[in-house]
């Protein structure tokens, strides 16, 4: 998985960051150029916002180098798209 991880210490917290950013979906889909998960795990504090593809780290290292190869440029991507729009949300206490 490459992950956005929403966890501000509150859940009320972070399921705002969850619905400002899900509110710009279309765009962060757009420049990462994939469909993302977008999961507001109720049960949970946090939130999530992932890519995943099959595999372990147990994994032979044909594949595992596979996977470093999908989630490496997908990091770095994630860092551009998701980096300046985490850090224009405002959370009022």
């Amino acid at each position: 998985r490459v992950i956005i991880y929403i966890d501000m210490g509150k859940k009320e917290h972070n399921d705002i960051a969850f619905e400002v950013l899900k509110g710009n979906r279309a765009v962060i889909e757009e420049n990462i150029g994939k469909e993302l998960v977008w999961d507001p795990l109720p049960d949970s504090r946090a939130c999530l916002i992932y890519l995943a593809i099959d595999g372990t780290i147990d994994d032979d290292e044909q594949k595992l180098g596979e996977l470093i190869e999908w989630a490496a440029p997908l990091v770095i991507t994630f860092r551009k798209v998701f980096g300046p729009l985490v850090g224009n949300i405002q959370i009022d206490e």
